[in-house]
């Protein structure tokens, strides 16, 4: 296992992903506009709809509108924080809620949508698609990152355990101002670090 962390110790890599980013810039630039659009639209064509279809239409721009702001938050912190509990609802909103709901929007002619609305969904599903796409590869880094971390963490706890043991072989069971144990974990912590520091200058 200690072998394993020192081959993909990738504590110190920079996982946050630029073209997520930059898709999550446009996205959150145009939102805004998306959101005026949605609203003249729907104010134009209220009177067409009957009102069972009105229940659903502003039900389903309502989720869209709610769930986009909530999806792009949680990308924009995931990503430049490297969160992985933030890149996973990321995920799991922009796939289950968000890109379902927009094809929807689409691809449902009796809504008589304008031409502009029908441009900014497109827009809005390309860029989803995309930030799917590099989300999940972010999304993977990080985890493996976190599971690096975690790793280290067992390595350290074998060898303070297996350093105790041979304390306790060497010197007997632990007293008070015992000096020569003293002296003996010591040397042992300061060849632990010489070792670490050797291994991150390997990977560098």
């Amino acid at each position: 296992m200690e072998e394993f962390v020192r081959k993909n110790d990738i504590r110190k890599e920079i996982i946050s992903s630029f073209p997520f980013q930059m898709a999550l810039y446009y996205n959150i630039l145009l939102f805004p506009f998306h959101i005026i659009i949605m609203a003249i639209g729907m104010y134009f064509r209220y009177d067409l709809f009957s009102l069972t279809y009105r229940v659903i239409v502003f039900s389903a721009c309502f989720v869209h509108v709610f769930s986009e702001a909530i999806r792009l938050a949680l990308g924009f912190f995931g990503n430049l924080m490297e969160n992985m509990s933030a890149l996973s609802g990321f995920l799991i909103t922009s796939t289950i809620i968000q890109i379902p709901i927009t094809l929807f929007l689409i691809f449902n002619s009796s809504s008589k949508k304008l031409p502009i609305e029908y441009l900014f969904l497109a827009i809005f599903l390309i860029l989803n698609i995309f930030e799917v796409i590099f989300s999940i590869s972010t999304l993977k880094k990080v985890a493996t990152r976190e599971m690096i971390k975690y790793a280290s963490k067992i390595v350290k706890n074998e060898f303070n355990r297996q350093l105790e043991a041979d304390m306790n072989e060497m010197f007997g069971p632990k007293k008070e101002n015992d000096v020569e144990r003293d002296r003996f974990l010591k040397a042992m912590k300061e060849v632990e670090k010489e070792k670490k520091e050797e291994d991150e200058v390997e990977l560098d």
